[in-house]
């Protein structure tokens, strides 16, 4: 489990450290670099753990919740940048109805982004129940839990101070790995 808690406890620091820059407001850049290397990581970690418990199930929910961030971020993008257009657009006087267009497509991607963004986390949620069944380390269901609970409240920005709860919290449990390698050497020496 060392490879699992090094990848897995790494990506989840450096989500930790993305996610500072956003709430403090500075160089977001870094933020973006820190967190998919971050993610990357986590993949690595929760597709090594799917095939140390030979369980498809952990990867392949991580997956789904990855692949539906991935798209959460892009329709983000273009939701804020539409959205910034069309207010743009108002104050130096563009034609009311392209306004209103651009402040419509924004509005429908950012539904997009909120449903995409629960999906992501429900299966993160899933993927993390099944770890944590396997590890006994409750971590990774709170993980799970805060992650689904942050994408609900999203919407009121709660849901960001949430998550960026779950990233410790999943660190946390990743790092308590160590704890379950130490009891299967001793069991492996009480074995021999």
């Amino acid at each position: 489990m060392k490879e699992e808690r090094l990848f897995g406890g790494i990506g989840a620091i450096l989500l930790i450290l993305g996610a500072v820059p956003i709430i403090l407001r500075a160089t977001p850049n870094i933020s973006v670099y820190l967190e998919i290397i971050g993610l990357i990581l986590l993949f690595v970690a929760i597709s090594k753990m799917s095939k140390r418990f030979n369980n498809r199930e952990i990867y392949n929910r991580f997956l789904v919740g990855f692949i539906a961030s991935i798209i959460t971020s892009i329709t983000s993008f273009f939701s804020f940048g539409l959205l910034a257009i069309g207010i743009l657009g108002e104050i130096i006087g563009m034609e009311s109805r392209s306004t209103l267009s651009m402040m419509g497509v924004s509005l429908t991607l950012f539904v997009i982004t909120y449903i995409l963004s629960i999906i992501s986390a429900y299966n993160w949620r899933k993927s993390f129940n099944i770890i944590s069944s396997y590890t006994k380390v409750g971590q990774f269901n709170t993980a799970g839990s805060l992650y689904f609970w942050g994408a609900i409240t999203y919407i009121i920005l709660i849901g960001i101070l949430i998550s960026f709860i779950g990233d410790i919290f999943l660190a946390v449990a990743f790092f308590n790995l160590s704890e379950i390698e130490a009891l299967e050497e001793k069991s492996l020496q009480v074995d021999a």
